[in-house]
Protein backbone atom coordinates (compact mmCIF):
# COMPACT_ATOMS: atom_id res chain seq x y z
CA UNK A 1 0.00 0.00 0.00
CA UNK A 2 1.35 3.44 -0.93
CA UNK A 3 1.69 5.84 1.98
CA UNK A 4 0.19 9.05 0.58
CA UNK A 5 -0.35 10.88 3.88
CA UNK A 6 1.69 11.78 6.96
CA UNK A 7 -1.12 11.02 9.42
CA UNK A 8 -4.44 9.17 9.23
CA UNK A 9 -6.99 10.63 11.65
CA UNK A 10 -9.66 8.05 12.47
CA UNK A 11 -13.04 9.17 13.79
CA UNK A 12 -15.62 6.58 14.81
CA UNK A 13 -19.12 8.02 14.97
CA UNK A 14 -22.14 6.49 16.62
CA UNK A 15 -25.00 8.97 16.94
CA UNK A 16 -22.72 11.90 17.79
CA UNK A 17 -23.45 13.85 14.62
CA UNK A 18 -24.33 17.00 16.53
CA UNK A 19 -20.70 17.26 17.69
CA UNK A 20 -19.03 16.03 14.52
CA UNK A 21 -18.87 19.42 12.79
CA UNK A 22 -16.82 20.94 15.62
CA UNK A 23 -14.56 17.88 15.65
CA UNK A 24 -13.79 18.14 11.92
CA UNK A 25 -13.36 21.91 12.10
CA UNK A 26 -10.74 21.52 14.85
CA UNK A 27 -8.75 19.38 12.42
CA UNK A 28 -9.02 22.02 9.69
CA UNK A 29 -7.86 24.90 11.91
CA UNK A 30 -4.36 23.65 12.61
CA UNK A 31 -1.55 26.23 12.81
CA UNK A 32 0.70 24.04 10.70
CA UNK A 33 -0.24 22.38 7.46
CA UNK A 34 0.24 18.65 7.11
CA UNK A 35 -0.62 16.10 4.49
CA UNK A 36 -3.29 14.08 6.30
CA UNK A 37 -6.51 12.18 5.74
CA UNK A 38 -9.61 11.99 7.91
CA UNK A 39 -11.22 8.55 7.99
CA UNK A 40 -14.76 8.72 9.35
CA UNK A 41 -16.31 5.36 10.21
CA UNK A 42 -20.07 5.55 10.73
CA UNK A 43 -20.77 2.63 13.06
CA UNK A 44 -24.44 2.19 12.16
CA UNK A 45 -25.57 5.65 13.32
CA UNK A 46 -29.18 6.73 12.94
CA UNK A 47 -28.49 10.46 13.29
CA UNK A 48 -27.36 13.12 10.77
CA UNK A 49 -23.73 11.98 10.68
CA UNK A 50 -23.71 11.31 6.92
CA UNK A 51 -25.26 14.69 6.15
CA UNK A 52 -22.58 16.47 8.21
CA UNK A 53 -19.80 14.54 6.48
CA UNK A 54 -21.20 15.18 3.00
CA UNK A 55 -21.16 18.93 3.63
CA UNK A 56 -17.47 18.77 4.51
CA UNK A 57 -16.65 16.46 1.60
CA UNK A 58 -17.78 19.15 -0.81
CA UNK A 59 -14.94 21.35 0.44
CA UNK A 60 -12.39 18.70 1.46
CA UNK A 61 -13.17 15.76 -0.79
CA UNK A 62 -9.51 14.75 -1.19
CA UNK A 63 -9.01 14.60 2.58
CA UNK A 64 -12.18 13.10 4.05
CA UNK A 65 -12.91 9.40 3.56
CA UNK A 66 -16.32 8.24 4.73
CA UNK A 67 -17.39 4.65 5.40
CA UNK A 68 -20.66 3.27 6.68
CA UNK A 69 -20.82 -0.12 8.40
CA UNK A 70 -23.35 -1.93 10.54
CA UNK A 71 -23.11 -1.27 14.26
CA UNK A 72 -20.57 -3.69 15.79
CA UNK A 73 -18.93 -1.53 18.44
CA UNK A 74 -16.02 0.90 18.62
CA UNK A 75 -13.32 -1.82 18.63
CA UNK A 76 -14.30 -3.26 15.24
CA UNK A 77 -14.91 0.24 13.86
CA UNK A 78 -11.39 1.34 14.85
CA UNK A 79 -9.88 -1.80 13.31
CA UNK A 80 -11.83 -1.03 10.13
CA UNK A 81 -10.37 2.49 10.11
CA UNK A 82 -6.82 1.21 10.64
CA UNK A 83 -7.13 -1.07 7.61
CA UNK A 84 -8.28 1.86 5.48
CA UNK A 85 -5.45 4.15 6.61
CA UNK A 86 -2.94 5.29 3.98
CA UNK A 87 -0.20 6.65 6.21
CA UNK A 88 2.48 5.58 8.66
CA UNK A 89 0.80 7.22 11.67
CA UNK A 90 -2.62 6.75 13.29
CA UNK A 91 -4.46 9.28 15.44
CA UNK A 92 -7.85 8.48 16.99
CA UNK A 93 -10.28 11.33 17.67
CA UNK A 94 -13.67 10.64 19.22
CA UNK A 95 -16.55 12.13 17.27
CA UNK A 96 -17.71 14.34 20.15
CA UNK A 97 -14.28 15.75 21.07
CA UNK A 98 -11.91 18.28 19.49
CA UNK A 99 -8.19 19.00 19.32
CA UNK A 100 -6.03 22.05 19.92
CA UNK A 101 -5.07 24.06 16.85
CA UNK A 102 -1.37 23.54 17.74
CA UNK A 103 -1.46 19.74 17.82
CA UNK A 104 0.12 19.11 14.42
CA UNK A 105 2.68 21.87 14.98
CA UNK A 106 3.79 20.26 18.25
CA UNK A 107 3.96 16.64 17.12
CA UNK A 108 5.36 17.12 13.61
CA UNK A 109 9.02 17.36 14.71
CA UNK A 110 8.70 13.91 16.31
CA UNK A 111 6.99 12.50 13.23
CA UNK A 112 9.92 13.82 11.19
CA UNK A 113 12.26 12.01 13.62
CA UNK A 114 10.29 8.79 12.97
CA UNK A 115 9.33 8.37 16.65
CA UNK A 116 7.01 5.37 17.06
CA UNK A 117 4.65 6.86 19.62
CA UNK A 118 3.99 10.48 20.60
CA UNK A 119 1.99 11.18 23.77
CA UNK A 120 0.41 14.49 24.81
CA UNK A 121 -1.97 15.75 27.50
CA UNK A 122 -5.78 15.88 27.66
CA UNK A 123 -8.23 18.26 29.27
CA UNK A 124 -11.80 17.50 30.24
CA UNK A 125 -14.32 20.15 29.21
CA UNK A 126 -18.09 20.50 29.57
CA UNK A 127 -20.52 20.89 26.66
CA UNK A 128 -19.91 24.65 26.73
CA UNK A 129 -16.13 24.17 26.38
CA UNK A 130 -15.44 25.21 29.97
CA UNK A 131 -12.31 23.45 31.24
CA UNK A 132 -13.14 21.07 34.08
CA UNK A 133 -9.74 19.44 34.55
CA UNK A 134 -6.32 19.27 32.93
CA UNK A 135 -5.02 15.73 33.31
CA UNK A 136 -1.31 15.62 34.13
CA UNK A 137 1.22 12.84 33.71
CA UNK A 138 4.95 12.14 33.20
CA UNK A 139 6.79 13.96 30.39
CA UNK A 140 10.01 12.77 28.79
CA UNK A 141 12.10 12.94 25.64
CA UNK A 142 12.72 9.94 23.40
CA UNK A 143 13.12 6.65 25.25
CA UNK A 144 12.22 3.03 24.50
CA UNK A 145 8.67 1.76 24.83
CA UNK A 146 9.58 -0.40 27.80
CA UNK A 147 11.17 2.58 29.58
CA UNK A 148 8.09 4.66 28.74
CA UNK A 149 5.77 2.03 30.18
CA UNK A 150 7.72 2.03 33.44
CA UNK A 151 7.39 5.83 33.65
CA UNK A 152 3.69 5.92 32.77
CA UNK A 153 2.41 2.93 34.73
CA UNK A 154 0.72 3.99 37.98
CA UNK A 155 1.59 7.66 37.27
CA UNK A 156 -0.62 8.45 34.27
CA UNK A 157 -4.35 7.82 34.60
CA UNK A 158 -4.74 8.04 30.81
CA UNK A 159 -2.08 5.48 29.89
CA UNK A 160 -4.73 3.43 28.06
CA UNK A 161 -6.54 6.21 26.17
CA UNK A 162 -5.75 5.99 22.44
CA UNK A 163 -6.82 9.62 21.92
CA UNK A 164 -3.70 11.03 23.62
CA UNK A 165 -1.24 9.31 21.28
CA UNK A 166 -0.15 9.48 17.68
CA UNK A 167 1.00 5.95 16.93
CA UNK A 168 2.93 4.22 14.16
CA UNK A 169 0.49 2.10 12.19
CA UNK A 170 2.90 -0.84 12.17
CA UNK A 171 2.37 -1.25 15.92
CA UNK A 172 -1.22 -2.28 15.23
CA UNK A 173 -0.41 -5.14 12.87
CA UNK A 174 -0.57 -7.74 15.64
CA UNK A 175 -2.09 -5.89 18.58
CA UNK A 176 -5.29 -4.50 17.08
CA UNK A 177 -8.31 -3.67 19.19
CA UNK A 178 -10.01 -6.93 20.12
CA UNK A 179 -12.46 -8.37 22.61
CA UNK A 180 -15.25 -6.45 20.92
CA UNK A 181 -18.32 -6.05 23.11
CA UNK A 182 -16.29 -5.37 26.26
CA UNK A 183 -15.84 -2.07 28.03
CA UNK A 184 -12.37 -0.55 28.31
CA UNK A 185 -10.98 -2.46 25.33
CA UNK A 186 -8.35 0.31 25.14
CA UNK A 187 -6.93 -1.00 28.42
CA UNK A 188 -6.37 -4.34 26.72
CA UNK A 189 -4.37 -2.83 23.86
CA UNK A 190 -2.56 0.46 24.46
CA UNK A 191 -0.15 -0.78 27.20
CA UNK A 192 0.94 -3.55 24.82
CA UNK A 193 1.44 -1.02 22.03
CA UNK A 194 3.61 1.10 24.34
CA UNK A 195 5.98 -1.71 25.33
CA UNK A 196 6.22 -2.78 21.66
CA UNK A 197 7.38 0.68 20.52
CA UNK A 198 11.04 1.28 19.76
CA UNK A 199 10.76 4.96 20.69
CA UNK A 200 8.29 7.05 22.71
CA UNK A 201 8.08 10.72 23.70
CA UNK A 202 5.63 12.37 26.11
CA UNK A 203 5.18 16.14 25.74
CA UNK A 204 3.64 18.52 28.30
CA UNK A 205 1.19 20.23 25.94
CA UNK A 206 -2.55 19.80 26.57
CA UNK A 207 -3.74 19.20 23.00
CA UNK A 208 -6.91 17.10 23.25
CA UNK A 209 -10.28 18.21 24.67
CA UNK A 210 -12.57 15.47 25.95
CA UNK A 211 -16.18 16.59 26.29
CA UNK A 212 -17.64 15.38 29.57
CA UNK A 213 -21.31 15.32 28.59
CA UNK A 214 -24.05 14.87 31.15
CA UNK A 215 -25.00 11.49 29.71
CA UNK A 216 -21.43 10.25 29.28
CA UNK A 217 -21.07 6.48 29.20
CA UNK A 218 -18.46 6.53 31.94
CA UNK A 219 -20.79 8.50 34.25
CA UNK A 220 -23.77 6.27 33.68
CA UNK A 221 -25.41 5.12 36.92
CA UNK A 222 -26.62 1.79 35.53
CA UNK A 223 -25.60 -0.78 38.17
CA UNK A 224 -25.33 -3.74 35.77
CA UNK A 225 -23.12 -1.73 33.40
CA UNK A 226 -20.91 -0.70 36.30
CA UNK A 227 -20.39 -4.34 37.29
CA UNK A 228 -19.60 -5.31 33.70
CA UNK A 229 -17.07 -2.49 33.41
CA UNK A 230 -15.30 -3.78 36.52
CA UNK A 231 -15.28 -7.35 35.22
CA UNK A 232 -13.99 -6.24 31.83
CA UNK A 233 -11.17 -4.17 33.36
CA UNK A 234 -10.00 -7.23 35.32
CA UNK A 235 -10.23 -9.38 32.19
CA UNK A 236 -8.13 -6.95 30.13
CA UNK A 237 -5.63 -6.57 32.97
CA UNK A 238 -5.12 -10.32 33.25
CA UNK A 239 -4.79 -10.65 29.47
CA UNK A 240 -2.20 -7.85 29.35
CA UNK A 241 -0.16 -9.51 32.09
CA UNK A 242 -0.16 -12.86 30.34
CA UNK A 243 0.72 -11.29 26.99
CA UNK A 244 3.62 -9.32 28.49
CA UNK A 245 4.99 -12.45 30.14
CA UNK A 246 5.22 -14.04 26.67
CA UNK A 247 6.98 -11.04 25.14
CA UNK A 248 10.75 -10.72 25.11
CA UNK A 249 10.83 -7.81 27.55
CA UNK A 250 13.55 -6.54 29.82
CA UNK A 251 13.15 -7.96 33.31
CA UNK A 252 12.48 -4.56 34.87
CA UNK A 253 9.28 -4.16 32.85
CA UNK A 254 7.64 -6.80 35.02
CA UNK A 255 8.48 -5.34 38.39
CA UNK A 256 7.64 -7.11 41.62
CA UNK A 257 5.01 -4.48 42.37
CA UNK A 258 3.36 -5.15 39.03
CA UNK A 259 3.41 -8.91 39.43
CA UNK A 260 2.06 -8.81 42.95
CA UNK A 261 -1.25 -7.56 41.60
CA UNK A 262 -1.71 -10.76 39.62
CA UNK A 263 -1.31 -12.94 42.67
Amino acid sequence: MDKNFDVSIIIVNWNAGKYLQETIESLEQQTQEINYEVIIVNDGSTDNCEQVVNEFKIKYNNIIKYYYKINEGVAKARNFGIKKANSDYIFFVDSDDYIDTRLIERVMPYINENVDLIKFKLQRVDEYEKILEKVDGPCFEKITGQEAFNKLYCKDVLIDSPCVYIIKKELFTENNFKFNGTYHEDFGLIPLVIVSAKSVVSIPDCLYSYIQSTNSLMRNDDYDKTLKKMDDVLFHYDNAIETMKKMNLEKKILTQKYLEKTG
